[in-house]
């Protein structure tokens, strides 16, 4: 296949890539749309993100729409040719947390497109992609590839709204009027606050 690899700080190369194959309880999907994170910015920016400093190539992305193109052995929660997008992050599902149902917390999580494990788990910005059965969310008719690709970062503004008890009636400050704030501001009117306020000190934003 062909994918998008992570080399080195202002070094990402469109290169031949072994294409993966799925696993039993995994999921082979082909890629349609991808989006850009600020993750993926920091990594080609300033050759790490936080303290995930990559030590080898790998393939960045994990915010994508794609279509199941090949299951494992005992996947039976998806189908070949069906429209998914997938949570990014894959809890090891046997730790204290991840038994408690805390699985976000889980200590052992590898990320799609991140060199915070070693090895580098390569991510969406290629043909293909594998991820684990469960990882997969279908997407209906109505939402198109690209919108598809962004439902992972709205789900991180949806989670902020949560965690601040509903905002139904309320006023809201959002605090950045990067990707993540915009998409928490809109969701925030979507949920009926108002007036909804958003702060942001680049000028171009």
């Amino acid at each position: 296949m062909r994918a998008a690899v992570y080399h080195a700080a202002g070094d990402i190369r469109v290169e031949s890539y072994l294409s993966p194959e799925p696993a039993p309880g995994m999921v082979k999907l082909r890629i349609r749309r991808v989006g850009i994170c600020g993750s993926d910015l920091h990594y080609f920016e300033q050759g790490h993100c936080g303290t995930s400093v990559p030590s080898s190539p790998f393939i960045l992305g994990h915010e994508f729409s794609a279509e199941v193109a090949d299951i494992g052995e005992g996947v039976s929660n998806v189908t070949i040719g069906q429209r998914v997008t997938a949570n990014p992050a894959r809890a090891c599902g046997v730790c204290d947390f991840c038994k408690a149902g805390r699985g976000n917390l889980c200590l052992n999580t590898i990320m799609l497109g991140s060199a915070g494990s070693k090895p580098h788990i390569n991510g969406a910005m290629a043909e293909y992609v594998i991820v684990r059965a469960d990882q997969c969310h279908a997407l209906p008719d109505e939402i198109n590839d690209e919108i598809g690709a962004m439902i992972e970062p709205l789900a991180v503004a949806l989670h902020a709204i949560k965690r601040a008890g509903g905002v139904s009636g309320k006023r809201v400050l959002v605090l950045g009027a990067g990707t993540i704030g915009r998409l928490v501001a809109g969701a925030a009117k979507a949920y009926g606050a108002s007036p909804v306020a958003i702060t942001e000190i680049i000028p171009e934003r």
